[in-house]
This record gives C-alpha cells, sequence and structure tokens, in this order.
C-alpha cells in the first residue's frame, strides 16, 4: 500500500515541475554542442498515456456533435482572402488552411491590438528547467495583468475553475484559474478542445456555450506562474496535458507572417534534444534564436511534420537557418510565405532537405 501511494505522488510531481517557472524568459547563449537523445528521453509511442491525467479526474465528455474538419468551402473561402501577398488580419482569416496539410483553426486567445506586442517568453516543448525532463505543453504569451483573454473559436465549456490538473477545487493546481473549451469542430474525427491557464478572472462557467472572440476571462498568474501570462494548449483526442499539440501550428498566422516547422536530426535519424537554432531575416538582418523540443514523454508531434522545431511570428520574406552541428555551422536559404508553413528538415551531416513528408492518401484514389 506504501508503494502505491509513493509511485502517485511520483506521477503527480511530474507535471508540477513541468509547469514551474512557467513564462520565465528563455535564455539562447552561443551552442557549444549536440545534446543527443537517450533511451530515458524518448517519448512514449503514441498510443500510450500517462497513468495519471487530468482525464482521470476530470473525464472528457464524449462529442454527440459532428467532428470533422472546417467544411471545405469555409477553407477556400479564408483562402481567397491572402491576395497579393498581404493577409489582412488573423482574426478575418479564420479559418485558415492555404495548404491541405496545415490546419490554423484558431484566432489568438489575445484581442488583435495585443498581437503586435506579443512575443512567447516560453514555447512549446522547451524543458522549463525540470530536472525530470517534462516538457511545456503549451505557448506562453506575456501579458499585462487583466488582459481580456478570448475564446479561439467556437464551443462548449467543460471546465472553469481551479484542479485542471490535480482535483476540483485544488487552488495551489499548477495551472491556476483555468477554462477548457470543447470546440463544435473537429480534426480528422477527433476531439478538440483549448485550455487557456493562469488566469485572474473567468467570465464563463462550465456548460456555457462560447463564439469565437468572446471574452472568457483575464490574465494572471495563479498557479505555478512567475508573471502575468496566458498559457494556451490545443488538445486533442482528450482533455489531458498528454494530449497537448504545438499551438502555433494551430493559430492562424497575423497579418504578414508565417510559421516555420522542421525536424532537426543526427545523421542518423534521431531527434537532436535542445538544438539552438539561429534565424536571420535577409532582408532586415533581425536574428532569432529557438530551440528544438526537449522530446519529453509529454511532447507530441504533429500528425503530418512529427517535427521538433516550429517557430512563428515570422514576417514573410527569405530567412537563413543556421545550424551549429559536430561538423560545424550548416546554413540554408528559406522563404516564409504569408499564412503558411514552411517545411525543412536537418540531418546531421547530411545538411538541410526541404522536401515536405509524403502525403498519406488513401489508396483506392481515382487516377
Amino acid at each position: 500500500m506504501l508503494g502505491k501511494i509513493v509511485n502517485q505522488l511520483i506521477l503527480l510531481t511530474i507535471p508540477f515541475l513541468a509547469l514551474i517557472g512557467c513564462q520565465s524568459p528563455i535564455e539562447f547563449p552561443q551552442p557549444t554542442s549536440v545534446i543527443f537523445p537517450t533511451q530515458t528521453a524518448s517519448p512514449l509511442p503514441p498510443t500510450a498515456t500517462a497513468t495519471l491525467t487530468a482525464t482521470a479526474i476530470l473525464p472528457s465528455p464524449t462529442p454527440t456533435r459532428t467532428l470533422a474538419p472546417f467544411p471545405a468551402e469555409a477553407l477556400s473561402e479564408s483562402s481567397r482572402n491572402v491576395s497579393g501577398g498581404n493577409v489582412k488580419s488573423s482574426i478575418d482569416l479564420v479559418p485558415l488552411a492555404i495548404n491541405p496539410n496545415d490546419h490554423y483553426y484558431f484566432s489568438h486567445p489575445v484581442p488583435v491590438d495585443y498581437l503586435g506586442e506579443r512575443l512567447p517568453s516560453s514555447r512549446y516543448g522547451n524543458d522549463q528547467n525540470a530536472e525530470n525532463g517534462a516538457g511545456h505543453t503549451g505557448l506562453d504569451i506575456g501579458l499585462d495583468h487583466g488582459t481580456p483573454i478570448l475564446a479561439a473559436g467556437i464551443g462548449e465549456v467543460i471546465f472553469s475553475g481551479y484542479g485542471l490538473l490535480t482535483w476540483p477545487e485544488n487552488l495551489e493546481d499548477p495551472y491556476g484559474l483555468s477554462i477548457v473549451i470543447l470546440h463544435d469542430f473537429g480534426f480528422d474525427g477527433r476531439a478538440i478542445y483549448t485550455a487557456y491557464a493562469h488566469l485572474s478572472q473567468a467570465f464563463v462557467e462550465e456548460g456555457d456555450r462560447v463564439e469565437r472572440e468572446d471574452e472568457i476571462g483575464r490574465s494572471g498568474d495563479t498557479g505555478f506562474s512567475s508573471g502575468p501570462h496566458i498559457h494556451f494548449e490545443v488538445r486533442i483526442d482528450g482533455n489531458s496535458h498528454d494530449n497537448s499539440r504545438n499551438p502555433e501550428l494551430w493559430l492562424v498566422p497575423p497579418a504578414n507572417e508565417g510559421v516555420l516547422v522542421g525536424t532537426i536530426l543526427t545523421t542518423f535519424g534521431h531527434p537532436v534534444l535542445g538544438q539552438s537554432i539561429k534565424l536571420t531575416h535577409l532582408e532586415t538582418g533581425r536574428i532569432r534564436w529557438a530551440y528544438s523540443y526537449s522530446m519529453s514523454h509529454n511532447i507530441t508531434g504533429d500528425d503530418y511534420y512529427n517535427e521538433n522545431f516550429v517557430l512563428g511570428e515570422l514576417t514573410a520574406g527569405t530567412y537563413e537557418i543556421a545550424v551549429y552541428y559536430v561538423t560545424g555551422v550548416q546554413r540554408l536559404e528559406v522563404k516564409i510565405e504569408v499564412g503558411q508553413t514552411t517545411y525543412f528538415a536537418f540531418n546531421g551531416r547530411n545538411g538541410f532537405d526541404l522536401d515536405k513528408p509524403p502525403l498519406d492518401l488513401p489508396p483506392n484514389l481515382p487516377n
């Protein structure tokens, strides 16, 4: 009996540590070496789930509504709004899917006026300096205390309050005051949820219906947080942090911006953990630094891209990617398109590859 209690306490500690220091600024030192993955750092298979998740305490409801991607005509309409290389705004274009492999289904959870000022202080897949290697399962956007938080899409509130990770009404829960929305649409027949954490106020209750852009709360720093911000998650299949995906592949890029996604691998095809990547806009000279995922047990790549690196907020234009590998610096020029995802693969000594992953098409397609 004592051994079982100890095991349960250990499982509770893992996600707690992953949220400690949430929203703390990331420092980007010059890389000195490549961190190679080990057996203990490898993620679980996609079908595996942690023994203790939020769904163990707050079961995900079985959706009764039809779950399917946005209608093709809606996606076509949003694509027609992109003309002459200019996107009107992220709000006007939801949903957006210029390419068949993308799913920009959500608007940002903060008002458009704040988008020009925000820059995520902690991205999906960072290790949060947690000794256990648990990764950061959402996107942190630093905001003033009390900033309006908006629903990213239409749906039903299935959770509002404290205790999202642990147990209902637990004021010490790492997520603090939180809201979860089950959306009216899905992806590939699977349910989609969004979670909003560390709030100072919640204006909705379980069972409420919300439209996209409805104000659902105000930003704060409740729970395990080092300052006021919004922690935003996209969850697929279930209402658990283990079902999270990178929000930057689901949020419509703001005006004149695109997203860079990639796989950073060794020569032998193994993911490189925490690898720093330098990105230089060749027209403006602006330099950005980012890291590949820590690849901990609760970090999952996109179904199509299977990425371990994503960087948004990229003004359209030509960029140089620089990866510091054991053989020296390798470089590649890529073009970021408005409202689109640009893909690249780095394969150690074999260098870069711009070919996208093959599409998994049905075998019975007509000629």
